[in-house]
């Protein structure tokens, strides 16, 4: 399920919503300034959402604890784990997306060097 999501459904409003985010459309640190702001309401959604997740799993395990919202029955890892996960995800979409409009990979690294033409050092 996480998978076909992940892949299929959330990298959507992403491409759909790419030119109105802030952030400059063609360089890194455009890409990753949209793929944090996308993290963060995948926090949000996410977040709010882990109960309905969980009533829907409908099986109520003796000993497994029910996340709550945010994850915050899990103590304070449950929320960090969460927001952590949610930025991993959406920077690599959003880099990757970024690729698709003239972002280089070598652009994430941050080699000035790189040549966009040649492919080797000016």
């Amino acid at each position: 399920m996480f998978l076909v999501i992940g892949v299929f459904i959330l990298p959507l409003p992403l491409a759909l919503l790419w030119p109105i985010t802030p952030g400059d459309r063609f360089t890194f640190r455009g890409a990753a300034t949209k793929g944090v702001l996308w993290g963060l309401v995948l926090f949000v959604l996410g977040g709010t959402l882990l109960p309905l997740v969980d009533v829907l799993n409908g099986t109520s395990a003796p000993g497994v604890i029910e996340p709550g919202p945010f994850g915050g029955a899990l103590g304070p890892s449950g929320p960090v784990q969460l927001f952590v996960g949610t930025q991993m995800y959406s920077l690599t979409a959003a880099v990757v997306a970024g690729m698709a409009r003239g972002l280089q990979p070598l652009d994430a690294v941050g080699w000035g060097w790189w040549s966009h033409g040649s492919g080797e050092s000016p």
